[in-house]
């Protein structure tokens, strides 16, 4: 309790009810129908670094957040102490910019790739 608690001043009760004992690593089988159908765009996520989990270097989208977060704490530096305080600036811009705005922006592209076919298919 005192690590999260002191160290990292986030609230341990988020972290015992979301994922103790409950998170798991599935995924779809390269091979499966879905995954050939949608096979483009697990790529496009990396590249832009779409998912928080399991996030890959990207240089091209490194160099825009590096920017974005030297502009956001030149202008409000006040963004470091937003809570969670221990993400820092990127972290919050990633959330804000990247795993919200841009990819929601993406999900009807990742709908087009159905071709019309409903979810049972």
């Amino acid at each position: 309790m005192k690590i999260y608690n002191d160290e990292a001043k986030v609230s341990w009760t988020i972290w015992l009810y979301k994922d103790v004992g409950l998170q798991r690593t599935v995924y779809a089988s390269p091979d499966s129908p879905w995954m050939k159908l949608v096979a483009p765009f697990p790529e496009k996520k990396k590249e832009l670094q779409l998912d928080i989990w399991g996030k890959l270097p990207s240089e091209e989208a490194d160099a825009v957040m590096k920017h974005l977060a030297a502009l956001v704490d030149k202008v409000s530096p006040s963004v470091e102490r937003k809570y969670p305080a221990y993400w820092g600036t990127i972290r919050h811009l990633d959330r804000v910019v990247l795993h919200t705005l841009l990819a929601d922006s993406l999900q009807m592209e990742l709908r087009s790739f159905s071709g019309g076919r409903g979810w049972r298919s």
